[in-house]
């Protein structure tokens, strides 16, 4: 299971330029959009889109930028995406270096909202995926940090603030409903979170480790307290003599691995011996999972699924 995680190049912070020579300006002309039709907001993950499109419901055209079988990690934008990016009257990043595309963009400042900008002291950083220990992020380059933050239910419900301070920006007549839909997303992430807090306590007599070779399940196992073990593959995709032995004085009572996990992988992480458990990081529709299109239901299977591994 390589980890196929692109180099994240750059920083988010979004530089003005103009469109089509790359020079850097300090001001963008006064945009009037009080008659060009339905407010259009423009994400860039899809756990943002599943989040907006469930606050602003008919109000708000909620478009989610990247085309299927991608990720914004992966995403080049074509001319025809920029324009659509350029168009909306918010484009909402997920920010953390999940879109390194944006500083080659032509994106006015005043409608692009970072919204991992409000706890970035709360980033985990790829580095310290394995042994839980945050920040300091502002020191350090995008490409250190861990952009999954929707895993964690908490950074869930900070991203849906910012989330619905934008809708109610774009549509302040629907505040009612914005705010009363708004209530209930809560909600269903304190349910999540009380479902985590329990997994956590009762698996926390049992000094759970688990493998992977996934950084992006960093969140989920920092906040379950589990200790996590590299996965270390070999140039011909076996697994190193190192881990084999690490497995064999101490084995993890997990293997962590990701919905498109390919099969000659999987094939010889079953060989371990080890129970392989399937975390979905939510980043793109699945024709085969349930409720594909509810953000909540998703993390919910992911940790029925870890305690069902576990035997808890």
């Amino acid at each position: 299971m390589v980890n196929r995680r692109p180099q994240l190049e750059g920083v988010l912070f979004l530089a003005i330029i103009v469109t089509g020579c790359g020079t850097a300006t300090t001001s963008e002309p006064a945009v009037s959009r009080a008659d060009s039709g339905p407010r259009v907001v423009v994400t860039t993950s899809y756990p943002l889109y599943l989040m907006t499109s469930k606050l602003a419901g008919d109000v708000v055209v909620v478009k989610y930028a990247v085309p299927n079988a991608q990720t914004s990690r992966t995403w080049v934008p074509s001319s025809d995406d920029i324009q659509k990016l350029q168009a909306a009257d918010v484009v909402l990043f997920n920010g953390a270096g999940y879109e390194p595309w944006a500083q080659k963009l032509s994106l006015p400042r005043s409608r692009t909202v970072d919204t991992s900008s409000g706890y970035r002291e709360k980033l985990l950083l790829v580095a310290d995926s394995m042994t839980h220990q945050h920040g300091p992020v502002g020191e350090q380059s995008v490409r250190d940090i861990i952009p999954t933050v929707w895993l964690d239910p908490e950074l869930a419900v900070a991203q849906l603030r910012r989330l619905e301070e934008q809708l109610l920006k774009l549509a302040p007549d629907a505040a009612d409903a914005i705010s009363q839909r708004a209530t209930a997303l809560r909600n269903s992430f304190d349910q999540l979170e009380q479902q985590l807090e329990r997994l956590r306590t009762d698996s926390s007599g049992h000094e759970i480790s688990v493998a992977t070779d996934e950084t992006d399940f960093g969140y989920l196992t920092s906040r379950l307290d589990w200790k996590t073990q590299p996965i270390q593959w070999t140039e011909q995709n076996t697994l190193t003599d190192e881990f084999t032995d690490k497995v064999a004085t101490a084995p993890p009572q997990l293997i962590l691995i990701r919905p498109d996990c390919e099969r000659d992988q999987m094939e010889v992480l079953q060989a371990t011996g080890i129970l392989c458990i399937i975390v979905d990081t939510c980043e793109s529709t699945l024709p085969d999972v349930e409720h594909a299109d509810s953000l909540i239901d998703r993390l919910s299977a992911n940790l029925d699924r870890l305690r069902t591994g576990l035997g808890l």
